[in-house]
């Protein structure tokens, strides 16, 4: 399977980082040259978001710009080139001894997905009761709920293309756009799946000492488009709360990463 790697110029520890792991797995990829949202023009900053308003709940900061125009460029790579499906990954990831296994053999992926969600999500999900396939220990559950983090996963041909026809006025930030049903149009139209235990996580997530910082947030800027559920519970009110305790009795569960 073709291997798309996201990696901004400057980030030359990332790409290292990146590159051992997949040489110990003796795994290629292709580097995607992403695009860094603080070096584009004032102009083309403005161009892009005043196409693309967020209603606003949500600003447009440049690193989102940036990540979504990478991600963007990636989808328009699987839908217009041979391949019926590309991995996406991003270079933060702490990467499981199984990964290989997954990207070298397609018949475990179920035959109508979009997307496959290879990573750990940061929140509770819904998924089927049972895996619609399960390849050396981990299951391939359908995706009901939203999800958060978009550092790696399999996109069909076909989901691509999805994506792609979206008008820009909807667009969002790619984890909210691909997986949040709340706001994205497109989402709960999508086949999504999701590989559990996950096969990745995100180093920003879990490491006790991260290695990189974010490339999409800057500190003085506090990001609202991702809220944990400890962020949630603070402000709840009783019924909000009570909400929360239905949802896991409705089968939303934690999805781990198994090294």
């Amino acid at each position: 399977m073709r291997i798309l790697l996201i990696n901004l110029a400057k980030d030359v520890d990332r790409l290292t980082f990146s590159r051992q792991q997949f040489a110990q797995q003796e795994l290629s990829f292709e580097r995607l040259e992403a695009t860094n949202g603080r070096d584009l023009s004032q102009e083309e900053y403005e161009h892009f978001i005043s196409s693309r308003p967020r209603n606003g709940k949500r600003q447009w900061t440049r690193g989102k710009v940036g990540c979504f125009l990478s991600h963007s460029h990636a989808w328009k790579i699987c839908a217009d080139g041979p391949d019926d499906c590309i991995a996406i990954v991003e270079d933060d990831l702490h990467i499981s001894s199984d990964f290989r296994y997954f990207v070298t053999d397609t018949s475990w992926m179920p035959d109508d997905f979009d997307i496959i969600r290879l990573e750990k999500p940061t929140n509770r999900i819904k998924l089927d009761k049972q895996p619609a396939s399960t390849h050396r220990g981990r299951g391939t559950y359908r995706l009901y709920s939203t999800s958060w983090c978009a550092g790696s996963y399999i996109l069909s041909k076909k989901g691509a293309q999805k994506l792609l026809s979206v008008p820009e006025e909807f667009h969002e930030n790619p984890d909210r756009f691909m997986f949040c049903h709340e706001d994205s149009v497109i989402a709960s139209q999508l086949n999504t799946y999701q590989v559990a235990p996950s096969l990745t996580t995100q180093d920003k997530y879990d490491s006790a000492k991260p290695a990189f910082a974010s490339n999409i947030e800057t500190p003085d800027i506090v990001s609202t488009d991702r809220i944990t559920l400890m962020d949630k519970i603070k402000h709840l009110s009783p019924q909000e709360i009570l909400l929360v305790i239905k949802k896991t009795f409705q089968g939303y569960r934690r999805v781990n990463f198994k090294p």
